[in-house]
Parts: C-alpha cells; sequence; structure tokens
C-alpha cells in the first residue's frame, strides 16, 4: 500500500495530463501536497520494513514504535482528508477565479504565462468548449479586442480558416460590428466539464487514500494481536 501511495503520488508530479497542469498552474500548493503524498508513501514502505523486522526479531520497542507511527499516519490522513473535504467549495470558487483571469489576460504573444494558456488551449480543444461559462468571458479580454475579427483557435469548431498567430484565428468577414457573437465556437463553457474531470481524478486518489487507511488500521490491530493478544514479540527465537 505504501508502493501504491507513492506510485500514484509519483504519477500526479510527472504526468503531463492537463487536468493536473491545470491544477498545478492554479493551485501553487499542489506540487506541494503531492510531495508530501511521495512522502507519506516512502515513509509507509519504511514502516512496513520496520514492522516486519521488529516481528521476526521479537523486539517489542520495535513493533510499538510502529503501531506510533502508524496511529501517526492515519491521523495525519483523517485530518487532511476532513480539511480538503472542507475546502471544497473555496477551491472550485479559485479555480474559477483563476481560469477567468487566465482567459481575461490571455495574450498568445505574450510568454510570461504561455504554460497556463497552453493548458487552457488544450482543455478548450479536447473539450469542445469555449470560456468558462460560455464564450461571452472572452469579451473582456483587451488582446482580442485590439485585434477585431480574431478569435482564439481553440475555441473553434472543428472547420478552422486562417491562422495569423499561435491560439488566434480569424474571421472570413469582418466588420465594426463584429463580435463574440459572430465567432464560428462552440457554445459550451468549459467550467462544468473541467469540475467533472478534475472530480474523477479527486475520487481516484481519495479512493487510494481509502485503501491506505483501511490497511494501516488493519496493521495496527494486528500489532496489537502480536504484542498482547499472542505475545509472540516475547518469543525467544534463539
Amino acid at each position: 500500500m505504501g508502493l501504491l501511495i507513492f506510485s500514484v503520488g509519483l504519477w500526479v508530479l510527472i504526468t503531463k495530463s492537463a487536468y493536473i497542469s491545470i491544477l498545478q498552474s492554479f493551485f501553487e500548493s499542489v506540487k506541494a501536497l503531492v510531495v508530501v503524498f511521495i512522502g507519506i508513501g516512502a515513509a509507509m514502505m519504511f514502516l512496513g520494513l520496520w514492522g516486519s523486522l521488529g516481528f521476526y526479531f521479537g523486539a517489542k520497542f520495535v513493533m510499538v514504535g510502529y503501531i506510533v507511527l502508524l496511529l501517526l499516519i492515519v491521523a495525519v490522513h483523517f485530518f487532511s482528508g476532513f480539511f480538503v473535504s472542507s475546502q471544497n467549495q473555496q477551491m472550485e470558487d479559485k479555480l474559477k477565479k483563476t481560469a477567468l483571469n487566465l482567459i481575461w489576460h490571455y495574450n498568445p504573444t505574450d510568454k510570461a504565462n504561455q504554460h497556463g494558456e497552453k493548458t487552457w488551449d488544450y482543455l478548450q480543444v479536447q473539450l469542445s468548449c469555449c470560456g468558462w461559462t460560455g464564450p461571452e468571458n472572452w469579451e473582456n479580454n483587451t488582446f482580442f479586442q485590439h485585434k477585431m475579427g480574431t478569435y482564439p483557435c481553440s475555441c473553434s469548431i472543428p472547420s478552422t480558416s486562417f491562422q495569423p498567430a499561435p491560439g488566434v484565428c480569424r474571421l472570413n468577414t469582418v466588420s465594426r460590428h463584429s463580435g463574440v457573437s459572430d465567432w464560428p465556437v462552440n457554445k459550451q463553457g468549459c467550467g462544468t466539464r473541467v469540475q467533472k474531470r478534475l472530480k474523477k481524478i479527486v475520487d481516484a486518489i481519495s479512493l487510494v487514500s481509502f485503501m491506505v487507511i483501511a490497511f494501516e488500521v488493519l496493521g495496527i490491530g494486528l500489532s496489537f494481536y502480536i504484542c498482547t493478544g499472542r505475545n509472540v514479540c516475547a518469543v525467544d527465537r534463539r
């Protein structure tokens, strides 16, 4: 189980999935949390070895230390899970606010936030959506306001025409009154779809965490049984 949680944490850290990337772009603390997740997995693998050696050599103090450390890890899992659950709504609000801020300041000629912009473009293409609640979110973007007749290519319905710059497409016909309503783009916003995909990832990580906690509790019970129920730790192994 330690190896499983370590592997999941490592996968989240190095994966190229856009949904993980957007979380890492939007929440600076995600990377630190993932590192903690990996650390817990490594600690559990060490504890498994520690407990096995303690049982084999009949060292009661090692088994007691094993139980205490497992109790500590269970407490960390429980309170961190409770904290994340209580912050769920705040995280969704921050995700929405950060996504809208990214859309409003989107500028393919500025390399300052290129990673976040590419991630958002990828999401719009993969999910066939535009903006957070819809393409109208792009009305506040100054880049497209100044470049009349252009729109984000990633919002396009599959057939796109001219592409003068990365991430930018141009309307076939442009007039003074051209606006978002004239863009040949998907009308569905990305907000709901992104949240559903991220929820699946969070649910998978939560399932792994629940399994780990269950095995930790089992390990604590088994250790108590070994040390007190049968007094195996006191057996002379000469």
